[in-house]
């Protein structure tokens, strides 16, 4: 939208995502445990959309416990970095834009029984909004999964 707030009719901007895994020690494809690492890329077109990259990668870990073998503890870093259009936004609200909004997540996904499955997850954000009057955040989840 337009500053007084009419709308803007955009068409066929160019965007990008791609995400690259690697199994780094598995050796029995039929054997889930072992360490993955993961990449995530994307663009778009920062006049139209709000953040015009993202980076982010990470690395799991499956059955690092011998008796809890599909366990996974991760670990990952993401960044989102703001468009001109979000940039602007922020600039009006009297706030000064930080480069990217970044992430570092944490998590433990736990088979609890065989229909159970529990997962935690840890994150802290600094800049978030791509504001730097905004303090950073700790966000904590917990997810359940069942699957009967």
């Amino acid at each position: 939208t337009t500053l007084d707030g009419s709308p803007v009719r955009e068409r066929g901007h160019p965007g990008l995502y791609a995400i690259a895994d690697l199994d780094a020690s598995r050796i029995d494809p039929l054997d889930a445990r072992g360490l993955a690492f993961f990449l995530q890329l994307g663009w778009a077109d920062e006049d139209v959309e709000p953040f015009e990259a993202y980076v982010g990668g990470g690395l799991t870990y499956t059955g690092l416990f011998p008796t809890r073998e599909h366990d996974v503890l991760g670990l990952a870093v993401a960044a989102a970095f703001g468009g001109n259009g979000l940039e602007r936004a922020v600039r009006l609200d009297g706030d000064r834009p930080a480069a990217a909004e970044t992430a570092v997540e944490w998590t433990y996904r736990a088979r609890i029984q065989p229909w159970l499955i529990v997962q935690g997850d840890v994150q802290y954000v600094v800049n978030p909004g791509v504001r730097r009057s905004r303090p950073d955040a700790l966000v904590v989840g917990l997810r359940f999964i069942v699957d009967l």
